[in-house]
């Protein structure tokens, strides 16, 4: 074994194995990367990130798999680098910082390592939430909100209610089956929104939806969203709701209170 955080060099791609919180492969990136290397050769200064672990008698990756895998297609040496297991405890934050992994591998990770939040997280990401959504109603905020993301990467992320992402959870589970446009992203980003606005029965939309579930149509954005769902909200009413303005109003007040 190589002195730690000493470069090396090899073709013994079966002294290598992955490591438990590994993102799922990108057989592009792979490709891309072959592309590179048989024009360029593999760098030195990307080496596999890695640590021995003497029970398995192997060196577990860190960081550098698809590096490796296509290293190993084209039958190359490639650069390693050994540093210490507590490596491996940075596999998160590492990669959040050069924004290598997709939100939910981050969320998967420290799901396995024993997170009951980010378990309870993929759960609402099972019934049909988009991760970054799910991640901003259990915080208490709107489905738009950007701060989510951030904390779901950083290994910070702690739920503190469930109530928004339940309705929204309980509303797909519903209306799926008629009208399957209550999965779409703007859709969901609308009513997370209007959940907010005291003016806005979702038991009166769940019900009218059930009703005429044609009226729920494709849209492109969020105010076509927000503009149908007051459609079919204000079906057969005498009087009107306005939620479109009163979802924008929601959404400025919010705004403001999260800078002061």
């Amino acid at each position: 074994m190589k002195k730690e955080a000493s470069l090396n060099k090899t073709t013994n791609y079966s002294e290598f194995v992955s490591n438990e919180f590994q993102q799922p492969m990108s057989p592009a990136h792979v490709k891309n990367l072959m592309a590179s290397m048989q024009e360029h050769g593999y760098k030195p200064s990307k080496p596999v990130e890695c640590y021995y672990d003497h029970k398995l008698k192997k060196f577990i990756v860190v960081d550098g798999h698809h590096r490796l895998a296509s290293a190993k297609a084209l039958g190359i040496p490639f650069y390693y680098v050994v540093e210490g297991k507590e490596s491996q405890e940075f596999i998160g934050p590492g990669n959040w910082v050069v924004k290598k992994w997709k939100v939910c591998s981050f969320a998967k990770m420290y799901a396995a390592k024993g997170s009951h939040d980010y378990r309870v997280l993929l759960e609402y990401v099972d019934l049909g939430i988009p991760i970054n959504m799910a991640a901003s109603m259990l915080i208490g905020q709107a489905s738009h909100s950007g701060n989510s993301t951030k904390l779901v990467q950083s290994g910070n992320f702690r739920i503190k209610t469930t109530a928004y992402a339940n309705i929204i959870a309980e509303m797909i589970q519903k209306l799926k089956p008629v009208a399957s446009e209550i999965t779409r992203r703007y859709y969901i980003e609308a009513i997370s929104v209007l959940l907010f606005v005291d003016a806005f029965d979702y038991h009166t939309f769940t019900h009218k939806v059930e009703i005429n579930p044609t009226m729920l149509q494709k849209c492109a954005n969020r105010d076509q969203a927000l503009e149908i769902i007051e459609e079919i909200y204000n079906y057969r009413n005498q009087n009107k709701v306005n939620l479109r303005f009163l979802a924008k109003q929601k959404m400025r007040e919010r705004k403001i209170a999260s800078l002061m």
